[in-house]
């Protein structure tokens, strides 16, 4: 930016406005910049884009495309195909996708995720060049007759005054919520929008015809069921969907706080609008009816859905406090951002201000993300521990392992989150104290066990897919059966293997361990959070025969051998007396509790051979401890140096609601580095 357009502001009292002249398409960007005081209640909108491309995919651009030549007509499809022959090596041509910018294909060339090239436009009478999505969408919202007034960080913030990028942040939420509309800018058409259109409106249909009101009485199942019942359900297109959720600007971290503040939201795709009120009840109801499970990769549309819930909760005048802070940033994980200060810093414009957290970009991350994790510890809030990531994960920073990476994807939800009844230290507490190298924690607890074996046969994360193609995958509905298939035969194939590496012959098998695999299977809780009655062993072998149902090859569906060798000894007997209490309603019990706790997960045997489930990247020798003041036991990896690394956290059964305090395990102090 040219630092002569700046006027210095009375901060945190004002701020810029960009006001872009009025001009017809093909003319020349001309804007002006001032200083506003936020006091003069002047109406403004509020620009919400993504800085890099568009699109969030990173197809290969150099990818040949067949391009029609416009000026020839093309012929009936029922033609013959000598004709259809002839067109097709007359009038298409192949071309590279990167050589369709600028030209009446470029919405191909967007649909591959490209990057539009920056542009030139002029403001206070000094020549500026801003990035290619920015040049498009002043373009694009640009009137041709009357002046907008508008807030656009790229422009509004001198870039180059570190001092006052700093002191804008802290009032980025104030910026947006004062804004009379916030307008978000989601890219140049794909030439898909019109399908878009027409399935929105087909999901209004079908959400007006079965009801809008959540109905708590209804089991998921049968709202999906009322959903998919109705007529106009086969025709939504949810590849159109799939495209818009695709859009970058649903992955980047700032718009969470642009969109929660804002009073009133647009949707912008070239000259496309829609309401956001309108989207975001779209959202919220096909959550509601399940319908977002065919819309291919899904990343997109939850966290959109993670926005619409901020967002809602900031419109009931709620800010994030102290407390939920972590499980927030926990949440918001997937949403990207160019540096990693900003996942912290981009929040502040909806947490509580008694949080008070200084924005430095003077800082590193590391330094903000460890402040932020001792502040916590200190006060003896020990769940901040749950939320560091597993060590495998690939990352840039460089953090102990007590500090979650904030940055960092995480496949495993922590069971804090997921609401599982634990009390491994019962009523203890523990304040850790912090070493002067600001590297090292030291906690006190008890060492439980050691990892025997893992189940390393398991596919993580079970619904990571190859992307979505229509060409390979056919229509989305048909590419959901598949994930499905594949999802199903996964979690199959790793409950076989799981049971193979507790009774790998039946001298291994006593009735004791087959409770104990059932039960942890299931974390020994229903998913009412309810302990499991004795007869629910039925329903655990019910389970496992309806995944071998449901994935059965032609050789075991001619067969009818679904039930067999669930267990190496026979159990008929044991069946015949409880399934006349565990049916359906069981199984569906049951297998609702497998997904909802063990759900990217590992299953392990101690050298006790106890059972229990750990996160990815857990390996025989690896320990179980307990660490006072936390509900749940950690796995946690001994160094060369007899510091420990904190993997994450972990079901083991039986020393779940204090049997750990007992004498017969060791209390130590744990190094945690």
């Amino acid at each position: 930016m040219a630092p002569n357009i700046y006027e210095p502001l009375d901060l945190p009292h004002e701020t810029r406005i960009l006001t872009i002249l009025p001009g017809n398409d093909d003319e020349e960007i001309v804007c002006k910049l001032s200083n506003m005081k936020f006091a003069s209640c002047e109406a403004y909108e509020a620009l919400s884009y993504c800085w890099g491309r568009s699109v969030a995919r990173e197809l290969d651009l150099d990818t040949e495309v067949l391009i029609r030549d416009v000026s020839q007509p093309i012929p009936d499809l029922h033609s013959e195909p000598a004709i259809l022959q002839e067109f097709l090596e007359l009038h298409m041509r192949p071309v590279a996708v990167k050589d369709l910018l600028g030209t009446e294909s470029e919405y191909i060339y967007i649909r591959f995720g490209g990057p539009l090239p920056s542009g030139k436009i002029v403001c206070n009478d000094s020549e500026l060049t801003v990035g290619g999505e920015l040049f498009r969408a002043l373009r694009y919202i640009r009137d041709d007759e009357t002046p907008r007034r508008i807030w656009i960080d790229a422009v509004c913030i001198n870039q180059d005054d570190l001092q006052e990028r700093a002191e804008l942040v802290k009032i980025m939420g104030q910026i947006y919520q004062n804004a009379s509309m916030v307008r978000v800018w989601l890219g140049d058409t794909t030439g898909e929008e019109h399908k878009l259109g027409q399935t929105l409106r087909g999901l209004q249909e079908i959400f007006t015809d079965c009801g809008e009101s959540s109905d708590d009485k209804e089991t998921l199942a049968q709202r999906k069921k009322l959903f998919q019942s109705h007529p106009e359900w086969k025709s939504i297109n949810w590849y159109a969907l799939a495209d818009f959720f695709d859009r970058a600007w649903f992955e980047r971290i700032w718009v969470v706080q642009e969109l929660a503040n804002a009073k009133n939201a647009i949707i912008q795709i070239g000259r496309y609008l829609i309401h956001w009120d309108a989207m975001e009840k779209v959202i919220a109801l096909l959550r509601h009816y399940g319908g977002n499970d065919h819309i291919p990769h899904t990343s997109g549309f939850e966290r959109a859905n993670e926005v619409r819930r901020l967002r809602e909760t900031r419109q009931s005048g709620r800010l994030v406090s102290e407390a939920e802070l972590p499980s927030k940033l926990n949440a918001l994980r997937e949403f990207k951002s160019t540096m990693p200060m900003d996942k912290i810093y981009g929040l502040l414009g909806l947490m509580d201000p008694a949080i008070s957290i200084e924005v430095n970009y003077a800082k590193s991350a590391e330094s903000l993300f460890t402040d932020l994790a001792v502040r916590y510890l200190q006060h003896g809030c020990m769940d901040m521990l749950y939320y560091c990531s597993e060590l495998h994960q690939p990352t840039s920073l460089s953090l102990p392992s007590w500090v979650p990476d904030w940055t960092r994807q995480r496949w495993t939800r922590p069971f804090l989150m997921r609401g599982l009844p634990s009390h491994a230290t019962g009523d203890t507490r523990f304040q850790p104290s912090v070493d002067p190298d600001g590297q090292t924690i030291r906690l006190r607890g008890r060492l439980l066990d050691k990892i025997l074996l893992v189940n390393d046969q398991a596919e993580i994360p079970v619904d990571q897919f190859e992307p979505y193609n229509r060409t390979v995958h056919g229509d989305a509905q048909a590419h959901r059966r598949y994930t499905v298939k594949v999802e199903q035969r996964r979690m199959r194939d790793a409950l076989e293997q799981s049971v193979r590496l507790a009774w790998p012959n039946s001298d291994r098998f006593t009735w004791e361990k087959y409770e104990n695999m059932w039960r942890t299977f299931i974390c020994n809780r229903l998913i009412d959070d309810s302990i499991p009655t004795e007869d629910y062993g039925y329903a655990w072998e019910l389970f496992m025969g309806m995944l071998r149902w449901q994935t059965a090859n032609k050789d075991e569906a001619k067969s009818g051998c679904y039930y067999e060798e669930v267990v190496p000894v026979d159990t008929t007997g044991l069946r015949e007396q409880q399934k006349q209490t565990k049916g359906e309603a069981g199984l569906l019990r049951y297998g609702g509790a497998h997904t909802r706790w063990c759900y990217n997960r590992r299953f392990f045997i101690s050298s006790a051979e106890r059972y229990g489930w750990a996160v990815d990247g857990t390996k025989a020798g690896d320990i179980v401890a307990v660490l006072y003041g936390c509900p749940y036991p950690f796995l946690l990896r001994e160094s060369s140096d007899g510091s420990y690394k904190i993997l994450g956290d972990c079901y083991i059964h039986g020393l779940m609601d204090g049997e750990a305090l007992e004498g017969a395990f060791e209390e130590k102090e744990f190094m945690i580095s």
